[in-house]
């Protein structure tokens, strides 16, 4: 189905970078852990390379993704990331914790 057709039949005003967070978000909730690139490669082109992180630093600043390093690199590389999801839950809690001085 065309997003944008979803979009009218929810009502919704289309945005592109809507609907790319919420690929993402799915990908995370159904898949768990990923890499960024995995990422691309399960959004069937909707996610590009050179967009995917810039869309996970900005879910990670609304607290609805984390990441964490991979747990054992090779040997004379930088770790990569992988990112999951946040459940409500957890929002909820760090939120909480945000509000006190």
């Amino acid at each position: 189905m065309n997003l944008s057709r979803l979009f009218q039949t929810l009502s919704v005003p289309f945005r592109p970078w809507g609907a790319k967070i919420a690929c993402i978000e799915g990908l995370l909730r159904e898949h768990g852990e990923l890499y960024g690139q995995e990422i691309v490669k399960l959004s069937n082109g909707l996610i590009t390379r050179g967009s995917v992180f810039v869309y996970l630093s900005y879910l990670a600043e609304d607290f609805r993704v984390k990441s964490r390093p991979e747990p054992n690199p090779a040997p004379g590389c930088k770790p990569r990331h992988l990112f999951s999801a946040v459940s409500f839950r957890e929002q909820v809690a760090d939120s909480d914790l945000r509000s006190f001085p």
